[in-house]
């Protein structure tokens, strides 16, 4: 029996008819494939952004320091993280980031607008909206609600709530604690807050006589500073160095 040649003109034309059939894929296969990478590609992306959006939100942000008002807690250009806010566990003596609802840097009347607009507070509190114009601040608590501050007895301490405070821990060697003289009480859901560099800082000693006043309100809290990550030989915990002793005088 004769053997049964195939011919080569009929495998090319099986080929043809049936890309399969040696490996190949056809191009609506191709096709389909790049659409289902690219689904899959714009489902990680926004499954990515709306855990970012979220841990930012609820949990903790970094943030960058843009001027000297912290010295030497915080220098210019150091990166740190807080943790997002809880109002029962902010005490006297912690670094709080907050917006700056009240207008203190805005530079016109069309910016104090947007600041107070409550829609956009929500957004840039949530790290949605980035800071812009130092709408976002950061500085330390000096008085909680109830607490009567005045400045300053004949150590160059301030008073609060009849007891001098030590602040050297966290002052600049030398710094008096204010060059402003001040006598006020913390209202209800209110801190009074002032910057480490007391000779460099907008906070609120400036606005006691201003018609907005000088309480930041709880609400507007973004967090509480926790560390220093960023240049390396500044990353450090933040803790509240002065927290025993401010404890203390608020009895």
């Amino acid at each position: 029996m004769s053997a049964v040649l195939e011919s080569p003109a009929l495998v090319r034309s099986e080929v043809a008819l049936n890309p399969t059939a040696t490996g190949a894929v056809a191009p609506e296969e191709s096709r389909g494939s790049w659409k289902r990478t690219a689904k899959l590609l714009v489902l990680v992306i926004s499954v990515a952004l709306i855990a970012s959006t979220v841990f930012k939100a609820f949990i903790a942000e970094s943030f960058y320091v843009p001027s000297g008002s912290m010295k030497h807690t915080f220098e210019i250009s150091d990166r740190f993280v807080v943790t997002r806010f809880n109002e029962d566990s902010v005490t006297r003596g912690d670094i709080v980031v907050f917006y700056d609802a009240l207008g203190w840097t805005a530079n016109s009347d069309y910016e104090l607008g947007l600041r107070r607009n409550p829609w956009v507070r929500a957004l840039k509190m949530a790290g949605i909206i980035p800071s812009s114009n130092n709408d976002i601040m950061v500085k330390r608590v000096i008085g909680v609600p109830g607490d009567h501050i005045v400045c300053c007895n004949a150590y160059q301490q301030l008073i609060l709530n009849g007891h001098g405070v030590n602040e050297e821990v966290f002052l600049p060697v030398g710094m008096a604690p204010s060059q402003i003289k001040f006598d006020v009480t913390v209202p209800e859901n209110s801190l009074f807050i002032m910057g480490d560099n007391r000779a460099n800082s907008l906070d609120s000693r400036y606005f006691i006589n201003h018609p907005v006043g000088p309480f930041i309100s709880k609400d507007n809290v973004v967090g509480i500073a926790a560390a220093t990550f960023w240049p390396l030989d500044h990353a450090r915990i933040l803790r509240n160095p002065n927290e025993p002793q401010l404890e203390a005088a608020g009895q």
